[in-house]
């Protein structure tokens, strides 16, 4: 995890948080204070709060998208992404029984396809197997 988060991508994704919600938490000071004054309204106690809300949903969906992150192990760089990406799609590939374009045999009783095709047909397999895998993981 701690690698994910030391990340050169995630880091310059923390500096904006940070000033983020120090920027929110002193808009909300400052809508309550302006509440509080003589002149303040109720809607300034309402937009105190609704500032104070941003932050914390800010907090949330960094947190949601570090958690995923770590899960899917993408935070490490390309290399890494591409090897997690490419075990993951041999491992559902294995398991819904496909059988790559490469590894197919030459004397299958299947029509003669342009090896152009074949290529094509495993790359857009291999893209439903992974957009099959996301959909799984958001469930």
């Amino acid at each position: 995890m701690l690698r994910v988060l030391c990340s050169r991508r995630w880091l310059g994704w923390h500096a904006l948080l940070i000033v983020g919600v120090v920027v929110m938490i002193l808009l909300g000071r400052w809508q309550w204070h302006r509440a509080q004054s003589a002149t303040g309204t109720l809607q300034n106690l309402g937009y105190a709060f609704q500032w104070w809300f941003f932050g914390c949903l800010a907090v949330f969906g960094w947190a949601r998208e570090v958690r995923a992150d770590v899960r899917s192990g993408r935070g490490g760089g390309p290399e890494q992404q591409l090897a997690a990406e490419a075990a993951l799609t041999e491992e559902l590939t294995e398991g819904l029984g496909l059988v790559p374009a490469s590894t197919a045999s030459a004397a299958s009783t299947a029509p003669a396809v342009p090896e152009e095709a074949d290529e094509e047909l495993a790359a857009y397999n291999a893209y439903l197997v992974r957009l099959n895998a996301r959909d799984q993981r958001l469930r």
